[in-house]
């Protein structure tokens, strides 16, 4: 059978359960995410998201298993401070049920935030503070991983209740999570690496710069650039230069 857009399963599913803006924006916005290759990329994309929802808050954070919550795995474009603030202060991520909400799918908060019944004191705190900063409404979505969860957020009553806006972010969502994680996962290992092998990456990498020409502006030997060279290749198991190239580029 010949293969052709009527008949691939996806797009026969968007098109019958999405209107034509919600599908065309989601051609556009897809293509954008597709070239997401750093952070800067990222945060570009989730700006243009956000603009197509009706430019409601968004924030999306990344926690390790083995370190927790990095204040340089998240993106916030436009959540109060204040709650910020007040949620980390309070802990409030231990008894928030959005925190702990189902991975894998888009899901709304009111259900959860709307009719909380505290138990305990932390409990009350957080459920005074959620009514006070007007925060029992919007969407989150969740991707986990064996190493990482990762959650993007958004803010508004509006995006629960508007059909298009929603059938946007349930299939962009599960996007975004998936490219924030390749490209937090990248930094992370990045900044695990010696400073060497970050400028190495930098020059060789990202600007083009030949081994000779390497070895002149950090100082060392053409050997010693081989040698660091050698060392990123078994870090992102690549068997060729290209390949290491490639996969750097990836935010592999």
């Amino acid at each position: 059978m010949q293969i052709t857009l009527s008949n691939l399963p996806e797009a026969v599913e968007l098109f019958r359960q999405r209107t034509g803006a919600v599908v065309h924006d989601v051609a556009v916005l897809r293509r954008v995410l597709i070239k997401v290759r750093t952070a800067h990329d990222l945060e570009a994309a989730l700006a243009l998201v956000r603009a197509a929802a009706g430019g409601v808050p968004l924030i999306l954070v990344a926690f390790f298993g083995d370190q927790g919550f990095d204040k340089a795995l998240n993106i916030n474009l436009g959540w109060p401070k204040a709650w910020i603030t007040t949620y980390s202060a309070n802990q409030f991520h231990r008894v928030d049920p959005v925190a702990y909400g189902p991975a894998g799918a888009v899901f709304p908060w009111s259900p959860m935030l709307t009719t909380l019944e505290p138990r305990t004191k932390l409990d009350e705190q957080f459920a005074r503070a959620v009514k006070e900063n007007q925060m029992q409404y919007g969407l989150s979505f969740i991707g986990e991983w064996q190493d990482c969860r990762v959650i993007l957020s958004m803010i508004g009553k509006e995006i629960e209740d508007d059909r298009e806006t929603r059938d946007l972010l349930e299939v962009l969502m599960p996007d975004l999570v998936d490219v924030a994680y390749r490209v937090f996962a990248s930094n992370r290992k990045t900044s695990q690496m010696e400073v060497i092998q970050q400028t190495l990456i930098e020059l060789y990498c990202h600007k083009g710069l030949k081994k000779d020409e390497i070895a002149l502006e950090l100082g060392m030997t053409r050997k010693g650039v081989d040698y660091h060279i050698n060392q990123l290749m078994d870090r992102y198991s690549a068997n060729t230069i290209e390949q290491l190239m490639f996969k750097i580029g990836a935010c592999e």
